[in-house]
């Protein structure tokens, strides 16, 4: 679908779950998995105490059959405004949820090969998509229409990030490179042509005419909140830090001994988060450069991790099956939660109260935080509740 989202674009419902229930020794209480339709005002309490429960706001009205992804999940994301999740597929397709609901507004055909990667810009009128076809797309989230084709990579996309003032996006691709492009153009961004007055460091080291890349393909890219630094990681198991304006390599991470998955920026800018197919998660000083932790637990290869928008938490996504949580300060696991298939996505809400997550068999699962005073701290801009359960609800989609 292309056009503008009607009512037909939301039949699809949740299937009900039956109810289950799980202990968590460490906080010491019950977390329970509830259902809830997409209509109801309230919701049962779902935990004692002050602890985060389980959740499952998954529901189902007139036996509506459960459609998602025909392939695996290989990516999600959040708007900024919290409202709408954008997901991509081995199935070519490109989905578009409400976060609230769980209700699909729409399937976009993308492209032939599978989605690998996408973004919402920082305003949430547009999202990026990344695909093995060798191109970007720019999409309208309203309409879903697609305003432009990015195309220039020798080879499968796999990452894509627009960048804080939403100019440039970046992209990562099989062919090794890291290409930037005009969003607004819709074209690919060239060398820089030339020095600005502030520019001091352009006329001691002047830019490259193509930007080195890796020696391998790159497989994740993320701009730091204060851009124009970035970081992108690569198969050959490292990650580069670069300065936007110069495009020059600043610094080089090393320590994983497997691809590097994921990486991503803490809201302040002084951490770095990566995962890797060695099954760690390693977190690094985005100033010194220097290695803080290595996070073990995952018991097979890590696909996907993101910081909260406190930067308190880290989320990881394995192909385990388990969907992790942990203290980014200390690198302590907080959660293991185990999701049926392996996963290959997650991503944060902007409120920090949920987690959108994918894999294999094609679900969009939507974890929600519940319980004590999680969602009072959410909305006030407050400090991070203390993590003792998720809740889940499956993404079904028309």
């Amino acid at each position: 679908m292309t056009g503008s989202f009607s009512d037909a674009d939301r039949i699809r419902l949740w299937e009900s779950l039956h109810q289950q229930r799980a202990t968590f020794e460490e906080q010491g209480g019950w977390v329970y998995v509830s259902d809830r339709s997409p209509d109801s005002e309230t919701v049962p309490p779902v935990a004692t105490d002050n602890t985060l429960g389980l959740r499952d706001i998954r529901s189902g009205a007139g036996g509506a059959t459960p459609e998602g992804h025909m392939g695996d999940v290989t990516a999600c994301a959040f708007s900024p405004d919290g409202r709408r999740i954008v997901s991509g597929g081995l199935d070519g397709t490109l989905k578009l949820w409400d976060a609230q609901t769980g209700t699909c507004l729409a399937t976009l055909e993308e492209r032939s090969g599978g989605v690998l990667a996408c973004a919402f810009s920082p305003d949430g009128r547009r999202f990026v998509s990344a695909g093995a076809d060798h191109t970007l797309k720019l999409r309208d989230t309203e309409t879903g229409s697609c305003k432009a084709i990015l195309e220039g990579h020798g080879g499968p996309v796999r990452a894509c990030a627009f960048s804080p003032d939403g100019t440039p996006i970046v992209s990562g691709s099989d062919d090794t490179t890291i290409r930037f492009w005009d969003p607004l153009l819709g074209t690919e961004l060239g060398p820089p042509s030339g020095p600005s007055v502030l520019d001091v460091e352009w006329f001691v080291r002047p830019p490259p005419t193509t930007p080195p890349g890796h020696a391998d393909r790159v497989t994740a890219c993320a701009f730091s909140p204060d851009a124009p630094r970035l970081v992108s990681g690569s198969a050959d198991t490292i990650l580069k830090l670069w300065d936007e304006r110069t495009r020059t390599c600043e610094a080089v991470l090393e320590g994983h001994t497997g691809e590097v998955t994921a990486c991503a920026y803490s809201p302040d800018g002084w951490t770095i988060v990566s995962a890797s197919r060695d099954k760690t998660l390693r977190i690094w000083d985005a100033v010194s450069c220097t290695e803080r932790a290595t996070l073990e637990g995952h018991m097979g290869e890590v696909m996907a991790c993101a910081f909260s928008p406190g930067g308190q938490t880290i989320v990881s996504a394995g192909a385990d099956s388990t969907l992790r949580l942990w203290e980014a300060a200390s690198g302590a696991e907080l959660l293991s939660l185990s999701v049926a298939g392996g996963l290959l996505a997650c991503a944060f809400s902007p409120l920090g109260d949920r987690v959108c997550c994918g894999g294999a068999g094609g679900s969009v699962r939507i974890l929600e935080l519940t319980g004590g005073v999680a969602a009072k701290r959410a909305a006030s801009g407050g400090p991070e509740p203390t993590v003792s359960g998720l809740g889940e609800r499956d993404g079904d989609a028309s």
